[in-house]
């Protein structure tokens, strides 16, 4: 086990978001919004990062277009953690889906590069399941 490790977190992302009203009406392209997050990720290449994690609203919509699932690949990251804009309304398919490693509901830990993550993901009220988390807390978990 390393004594050290370098981890770039990212958070609100919000791809798509460049297309509300707003934003485009001061000129705000795609590539200049998701800019931050591109250099985020480029900086985490460039010194050696272990891992790149996106802590909640990868996407502003529950329903991105392809373009946001394109800059979202192109992102790669190690983790997802699902935030309230990635995770649809019960039945609802949600924007994420299976190319990473997705928290998702419930708190859970996670072994990535062989560091232990605990993930509070966006809950919906279909993921408060009585048998899911009846005497269940963070700290009983770690």
């Amino acid at each position: 086990m390393q004594d050290h490790y370098r981890i770039v977190i990212v958070s609100d992302v919000h791809y798509g978001a460049h297309r509300r009203r707003w934003l485009n009406k001061m000129g705000i392209t795609a590539e200049k919004y998701n800019r931050p997050a591109t250099e985020a990720r480029q900086w985490g290449k460039d010194n050696d990062a272990d891992l790149f994690i996106v802590a909640g609203d990868l996407y502003d919509e529950r329903k991105p277009l392809p373009a946001d699932y394109l800059a979202a690949k192109a992102l790669h990251p190690d983790l997802v953690v699902a935030g309230n804009h990635d995770i649809g309304a019960v039945g609802d398919t949600d924007a994420l889906w299976s190319q990473w490693h997705v928290a998702r509901g419930i708190p859970e830990i996670v072994l990535a590069s062989d560091i232990e993550i605990v993930t509070l993901p966006w809950i919906r009220p279909s993921d408060y399941n009585a048998d899911k988390i009846t005497g269940w807390t963070i700290r009983e978990e770690i």
